[in-house]
């Protein structure tokens, strides 16, 4: 019989994996030189066994496992798909132009030219083709790993998926509403919106003219500094490069609960990387006040308090005080951007509901994959990319698991879960919580009891079920906020 010491032993090791998956995320991102020399890779075959024999009984510790498994097993394709991709980059015919397939989002976010763009995407899609092969392998060990795990474990790697279709029905008619103002101020038509078209949305212009890029790593730090988790903040590493452009976001991952924190990757330059750097800073701050040997390091079931933590961190931008207070803004600047930033919320919460939708079909192995892909982005959207991006999109959705992670249910999970979390804060502390020292208290004791029981447990105990309703409340409440001086 198996002793606790030993499965802590396994669970150190599914830490080194997410580590080492971290690492190899970073020297992607950054397109650095892989390092000469790496440590060993845990055995994943060990990590399954372990992942299965305590499912019933450590949901927690099994999914942490089955997670770690996961990027074993995934490891090599993964790496596959990544160098076909540096080595078939997108070619601007007219130009000659050679571009990252990873750099043409964010390349079509901030060109305002409409016909760059779609040269952009064009070139992207002479090239998608090539990656089919490579992303097809990514699935297939996707699924031959999950064909092994326990049922209850393929649902907590996908985090939820259908059980979010209420936050889709819940913001349509505030999202067409806000979609119709922000394809305005871009000339876009709102109903032909091509996919460069709603990359382009997302740049936030009034949000990027008010808030410098080089300030959006500290505004979020001082947001934890108010709330008095300073201490947890001590010692992040920021890694951010606001003036460089990249397609990825920005993750946490924390290495040694409440010493060290990194904060990685270089946010693009729009709306969506403002939310994902205030995001991460939050997140760190959640993860490095855990209590607990484990608990800051633990994934799989932790990934939803991550959501929450993140949602909130972003969703600051939708507080008119904080907006005020803490980021300067004037009144005209502070209405145009709580409007741009609830619209990008509305399309953040439906991203991660359409890609939980994506993850759970790649686990169920249900057929059609790449025509289910392009049209749960459009139902969230109203946009999306052709259908031979589907394979390409599907093998990435797994493909966060070192960092902080943008798990699409766990996602989704914690931005329904923000609302109920900030009305606990205001109802214990003020409407500045935010920059109140006695909340940081709070903000610990409520993730330590979300990882106790689960999110969704949190909520039932904490005023009910919580559906999709406080969420579009929250949102509906901001717009309307925002147009008082509009």
């Amino acid at each position: 019989m198996r002793t606790e010491t030993s499965y802590e032993a396994r669970e150190l090791a599914a830490v080194q994996v997410m580590q080492l998956d971290a690492a190899a995320q970073r020297v992607w991102i950054h397109d650095l030189a892989p390092p000469e020399q790496t440590p060993p890779w845990p055995d994943g075959a060990m990590l399954l066994t372990s992942a299965n024999a305590v499912a019933a009984v450590d949901p927690w510790r099994a999914a942490l496992f089955a997670e770690a498994a996961l990027a074993v097993h995934r490891r090599r394709p993964v790496r596959a798909l990544r160098d076909a991709m540096r080595a078939n980059p997108a070619v601007l015919r007219a130009e000659g132009q050679r571009v990252s397939l990873e750099l043409v989002e964010s390349l079509s976010i901030a060109d305002g030219n409409r016909a760059r763009r779609e040269a952009l995407a064009d070139a992207v899609e002479n090239e998608v083709p090539t990656m089919r092969a490579p992303s097809r392998a990514v699935i297939d060990a996707t699924r031959s790993l999950c064909d092994a795990l326990d049922p209850s474990l393929r649902a907590a790697l996908a985090h939820g998926d259908d059980a979010h279709d209420d936050l889709f029905d819940g913001t349509e008619d505030l999202f067409r509403e806000l979609d119709a103002w922000v394809c305005r101020r871009h000339e876009l038509d709102p109903d032909r919106l091509t996919w460069s078209d709603r990359l382009r949305t997302l740049v936030g212009t009034s949000a990027r003219a008010a808030i410098p890029s080089a300030t959006w790593s500290s505004l979020g730090a001082r947001m934890g500094e108010r709330a008095g988790l300073d201490g947890a903040l001590r010692g992040i590493d920021d890694d951010l490069a606001p003036a460089a452009t990249a397609a990825r976001g920005v993750w946490v991952f924390t290495l040694d609960p409440g010493v060290r924190t990194r904060v990685s990757g270089r946010p693009s330059q729009s709306l969506w990387g403002l939310g994902d750097v205030l995001g991460a800073m939050h997140v760190a701050t959640v993860q490095c006040g855990a209590r607990g040997p484990f608990a800051g390091v633990r994934r799989g079931c932790d990934r939803s308090v991550d959501g929450v933590a993140h949602a909130m961190g972003r969703r600051m931008l939708l507080e008119r005080h904080f907006l005020q207070r803490e980021a300067g803004l004037d009144a005209a600047a502070r209405e145009a951007v709580m409007l741009e930033a609830v619209h990008h919320e509305l399309l953040r919460v439906r991203f991660d509901v359409a890609r939980a939708h994506i993850a759970s079909h790649v686990l169920a192995r249900r057929p059609e994959a790449a025509v289910r892909v392009h049209d749960e982005l459009r139902r969230a959207w109203r946009a999306s990319p052709p259908t031979s991006h589907g394979p390409w999109i599907a093998a990435r959705v797994f493909d966060d698991g070192g960092f902080w992670g943008r798990a699409a249910g766990a996602s989704a999970a914690g931005a329904r879960a923000e609302a109920r979390v900030v009305a606990t804060l205001r109802a214990q502390h003020d409407e500045d919580w935010f920059r109140n020292p006695r909340a940081g208290a709070t903000v610990s004791a409520v993730a330590d009891a979300m990882r106790a029981s689960g999110v969704r447990a949190w909520c039932e105990q904490n005023g009910g079920a919580c559906d999709a309703k406080e969420t579009v409340t929250r949102l509906e409440h901001a717009a309307r906020e925002a147009r008082r001086g509009l």
